[in-house]
């Protein structure tokens, strides 16, 4: 995490005033001067014009006594309070982060109070924006601070956790506060806020009454009260409080981000009540503000939302986000935007970040299914878990059960997923996906089932119809399957579906004459159907017919100039037919017939920067960008672009020519976490290790939640054999953000530093976020198969086996165990690996040697025999076929082939 800091020298106004006192007399002191008297004049009128509301002249008086003493942080203070008031967060933090300096050691505070208030002012600008993690560290640094300065960290704090939809920490926090003082009316509030947001309305009516008692015309209790008496739908009485409250909070000159809000709300009542002529007065004032902008802005994203045209929308979005960082409506609608784009990350980042107490259950549903697509199904199971009326809203439950399967809990996803069906058994979309899940761990029947149920509901849903045939033929059943799709053809006989399935049950029959008579049916039944189109260019690329394949993939992008996988696939038969140069002449060509497609431009450029032509390259994304203003795509490739030309450089240890083209384009795109990574990464690999760090370490202070930068750090450390600093920088990357790829880094770092146990940690660590990870169920089994736990071992490749029963190495090295283990289902499960992958020369050899020690010589011969041909400089494969020729009585084969090992 950043470190804060302590604060810059001050002129201490005790020092000012001693001056002052003194100023009559004769001795050492001297008299002031007209610029130390002007100073302290500017300095008193900006802190009364603060005083009074008016935010403009406080700024200037502010600015006029910096301009006499830029050294002075009393009027940078002011303005960063100022700044705060109005609701400018991020103007706000760039002023306070101008009081804080980094921390030495050996720095002795001069004025703690100053700094404290600097530090509570930048965690509230950092709130404000949503940084919460960041501002949640900051508080740490608070030094020695007063009983004020602890109870107002104590309500941040605990704004925070509300922010981050922890109640409980926030409520702890706020009683903490006012356990440092009980008549603190900000956290007395805070908890009636807090208490009527879990429903308690005793509670909070009665914390309102102990905060009146305390101070009854405080204007954040008139806001409360206005507000409670809203959502209520009291509006007499919420026009009343929100009036006085904006007694206080209407007195500033500048159009505050809280004013705007209260009286927008004071609009609404006002109509509500029917008194349209009082707020249509309002709403002139809201109009002709900065924050009126921000909400014309976020109505014209919207109106271009509902209109299809996301690209704008979002642009417009972005623009009010500047503007206003905490403006949560259009931070919800941008992730929106993102998620419905396909940018998950994005979606993620903005739907966690703007979304709270408050939001709609449509949006944290949106935010759950994020999750779920990135395979983080324990963070949407405690968001939708916070949701209201579970038990009995379908989408939340049905949402619930895709995150208990992913998570590895069968049988409380699949009973989630029957009582969503059972409250809305009309949801083909979820029973379809049902169908799909049985499909994909191999319960046929209960797929069919499920989808005759889809069927019954929608006789003609042919996405149903597909996966019935799709069932039929993951059992094994070709014949049910053909059976079944030349039903659907006979009831429809022009069906592309139909036909196309049928071709699909012929590519499994092995008979890819007729498959390609049914995907050409399929394709002139319906021309604008790609999916027969794509099925030929695999028959033709099985065939090696590239020319044919590249005329397939061609009539594809005729049709979707932007279909990805067949402008990859048109690539690929272009290259492999003629060239590399070929293939980027033929996109060139293809791009020259469709002028605005963009997709065909940015392959173009990913071409132009593995050939080492960046400026190409950069041409081509400009043309997307005049193409398509703000297009997300261009966001994702460009990154890759730069990479590829750089590491392109780097394989041929042109280190120069790398630095120079990360260097340009950081200076095209200074913000960028990713292309300042890969310029440590320049650094790292080309000797200038030092330098590489520096950089790192930079990217760390302007990136403090990113765990990027402190990931490569590791990866630096563990490349130079240092695990320990390795381990200390992955860390703190794994608390910043928990992934699959740390946990195994942590784990590689530990085994090759000897560290045999504690290797095993992360990678629990990781199961129980994900329980389902191949990779990380894998790499533990093989840990505890590796330090002689078979037990352990035995039983995690049980669980592997559990949810991935295709896993044909797992199987294996199951087998292996229960061999070893005396159990009598080594046999069967190694026949199971080797019946799933027989061509693999490991595999082969755990099954033959099974076989061998069953006593099974003859068999055991077969299958070793191909082990050996597939791996003949394998000696372990090769000393087990000797044995078993020797067993066999065939020992001048098993001598023949000891000798080949020596030699």
């Amino acid at each position: 995490m950043q470190k804060f800091p302590v604060f810059k020298q001050l002129v201490l106004a005790s020092a000012i005033a001693l001056s002052i006192a003194a100023c009559g007399d004769t001795g050492n002191q001297r008299d002031m001067s007209k610029d130390e008297v002007q100073f302290l004049t500017h300095l008193d009128q900006a802190r009364f014009y603060q005083k009074q509301g008016q935010l403009k002249a406080s700024i200037e008086e502010a600015q006029n006594a910096l301009k006499l003493d830029p050294q002075s942080q009393d009027p940078l203070l002011i303005v960063a309070d100022n700044l705060l008031i109005a609701g400018d967060a991020r103007s706000a933090e760039k002023q306070y982060r101008r009081l804080l300096e980094p921390e030495e050691a050996s720095q002795v505070l001069e004025s703690g109070n100053l700094y404290n208030r600097a530090v509570i002012g930048l965690t509230s600008s950092l709130a404000m924006q949503r940084k919460l993690s960041e501002a949640s560290e900051l508080l740490k640094t608070l030094k020695s601070p007063s009983k004020t300065d602890q109870a107002e960290a104590l309500i941040l704090e605990g704004d925070i956790a509300v922010a981050d939809s922890k109640r409980e920490k926030a409520a702890e926090s706020y009683k903490k506060a006012r356990e440092q003082d009980p008549e603190n009316i900000k956290a007395i509030i805070a908890l009636s806020r807090l208490a009527a947001a879990n429903g308690d309305a005793d509670a909070a009516n009665k914390l309102i009454e102990e905060a009146a008692a305390v101070d009854a015309n405080n204007s954040e209790l008139w806001l409360w009260k206005a507000q409670y008496a809203d959502s209520q739908k009291h509006y007499a009485e919420a026009e009343e409080a929100y009036i006085k409250a904006l007694d206080e909070i209407g007195r500033y000159d500048l159009m505050t981000y809280r004013k705007f809000q209260t009286i927008s709300r004071l609009v609404t009542v006002l109509r509500e009540q029917g008194k349209i002529s009082e707020a249509f007065v309002y709403e002139e004032i809201l109009a002709k503000s900065a924050p009126g902008a921000i909400k014309t802005g976020y109505e014209t994203a919207l109106k271009l939302y509902k209109e299809g045209k996301l690209n704008d929308a979002a642009a417009e979005l972005e623009k009010v986000l500047r503007q206003a960082p905490g403006h949560s409506d259009s931070g919800i609608l941008l992730g929106m935007i993102r998620y419905a784009q396909g940018d998950l990350q994005s979606a993620e980042e903005y739907l966690s970040r703007y979304s709270g107490d408050n939001t709609a259950p449509a949006v944290s549903k949106i935010l759950a299914a994020t999750k779920i697509k990135l395979q983080q199904p324990g963070a949407a199971t405690e968001i939708l878990k916070q949701l209201d009326n579970q038990e009995q809203d379908p989408e939340i439950l049905s949402l619930l059960g895709i995150a208990s399967l992913a998570s590895g809990d069968t049988s409380e996803g699949l009973e989630q997923i029957k009582q969503a069906l059972e409250l809305n058994p009309e949801n083909v979309e979820l029973r379809s996906r049902l169908a799909r899940y049985y499909i994909s761990i191999n319960q046929t029947d209960n797929a069919v089932a499920e989808l005759k149920q889809v069927l019954k509901q929608e006789p003609g849903n042919v996405a149903a119809k597909t996966l019935m045939t799709s069932a039929y033929v993951r059992a094994g059943d070709l014949k049910q399957a053909e059976t079944y799709a030349k039903a659907w053809l006979k009831s429809d006989p022009k069906s592309a579906p139909a036909l196309n399935a049928l071709g699909s049950v012929a590519v499994q029959r092995g008979d890819e004459k007729a498959a390609r008579d049914y995907f050409q049916q399929a394709s002139k039944a319906q021309p604008d159907n790609v999916t027969p189109l794509l099925n030929m260019a695999q028959l033709d690329l099985r065939a090696k017919d590239w020319s044919a394949a590249q005329a397939q993939y061609a009539s594809v992008l005729a049709i979707n100039p932007e279909h990805t996988p067949a402008l990859n696939g048109f690539l690929n038969a272009v290259e492999k037919q003629q060239d590399r140069a070929a293939a980027i002449g033929a996109l060139e060509k293809l791009a020259g017939q469709y002028p605005r497609a963009i997709s065909m431009r940015l392959a173009l450029a990913e071409l132009a920067a593995s050939e080492g032509k960046i400026g190409q390259a950069e041409e081509h994304l400009a043309s997307v960008e005049t193409l398509a203003p703000g297009d997300i795509r261009v966001q994702r490739v460009r990154p890759g672009i730069y990479r590829t030309a750089v590491e392109r450089e780097l394989s041929q240890q042109n280190f120069d020519e790398a630095r120079e083209i990360v260097g340009n384009a950081l200076r095209k795109h200074p913000q960028s976490v990713d292309l300042g990574l890969l310029a440590a990464r320049v650094d790292l690999l080309s000797g200038k290790a030092d330098q590489g760090l520096a950089l790192l370490g930079q990217i760390k202070e302007q990136h403090p939640t990113s765990p990027a930068p402190l990931e490569m750090e590791g990866d630096y450390y563990a490349s130079v054999k240092n695990f320990d600093k390795a381990m200390e920088a992955y860390r703190a990357a794994w608390n910043q953000q928990y992934t699959q790829s740390l946990a195994i880094k942590m784990h590689q770092a530990l085994r090759q530093s000897n560290q045999a146990k504690a290797s095993l940690e992360p990678l629990k660590d990781w199961l129980n976020i994900q329980p389902n990870s191949p990779q990380a169920m894998t790499l533990l089994a093989m840990g505890y198969q590796a330090d002689g736990q078979n037990a352990k071992a035995i039983e995690q490749y049980e669980k592997i086996r559990a949810v991935r029963p295709n896993d044909a190495v797992a199987l294996n090295n199951l087998a292996w165990l229960y061999q070893e283990a005396g159990n009598a289902a080594a046999e069967p499960t190694a026949k199971t690996a080797f019946d799933l992958n027989p061509d693999n020369a490991a595999i082969a050899d755990t099954y033959g040697w099974i076989l061998f020690q069953k006593n099974k010589v003859k068999e055991s011969i077969a299958v070793l025999e191909k082990a050996h041909q597939m791996d003949p400089s394998q000696a372990e494969i090769a000393q087990h076929l000797a044995e078993a020729y020797d067993k066999a009585g065939e020992a001048e084969k098993a001598q023949k082939l000891r000798a080949s090992l020596s030699n």
